[in-house]
Order: structure tokens, then C-alpha cells, then sequence
């Protein structure tokens, strides 16, 4: 995977491929992945993210993750319906 399906995936609001983009071999894609989940702001990505905020051997890749879980989480108590 490239950095370029990772952006196309964020436009497309493909969760589902995002997801599995957390799981790359190459921090850079797991960072944008992260932080596109965060834009994206789906239920689906919370328990992914909220893992990987922890275990990614990467400081940079769980910063973002961190990041991406709490701008998700926010946006969810301010719209709860959508859960």
C-alpha cells in the first residue's frame, strides 16, 4: 500500500481499508491511516484506534493515533445518534 491509496481511501471515506491500513508494515502509511480515521470521524475506527494508541511500536504512529481517537471520541458525544 502507498500513501497515495491511503489519501484516495480518506476521500472516498473507505473506513474499512483505512482500518486495514492500521496494520501495514510502514509507519507512514499506519500514521495517515490514523490520522485519516480521525477526519473521518466513524464509530467503526474507535477500538482500532484506541489499540493502536498504545501497541504501534512507532512514538509517531501512536501520537497520531491518540490524536485521531480523540478528536473521533469527541465528535461522537457531540453527536451521539450517529454511533
Amino acid at each position: 500500500m502507498n500513501l497515495a491509496e491511503v489519501y484516495a481511501m480518506r476521500k472516498e471515506k473507505n473506513v474499512a481499508g483505512l482500518l486495514d491500513a492500521l496494520c501495514d508494515s510502514e509507519e507512514c502509511i499506519r500514521k495517515a491511516a490514523a490520522v485519516s480515521l480521525g477526519r473521518i470521524r466513524d464509530a467503526r475506527a474507535e477500538e482500532a484506534l484506541g489499540r493502536l494508541k498504545f501497541d504501534d511500536p512507532i512514538a509517531d504512529v501512536r501520537q497520531a493515533a491518540a490524536r485521531a481517537h480523540e478528536t473521533l471520541v469527541a465528535g461522537m458525544r457531540e453527536s451521539p445518534g450517529e454511533r
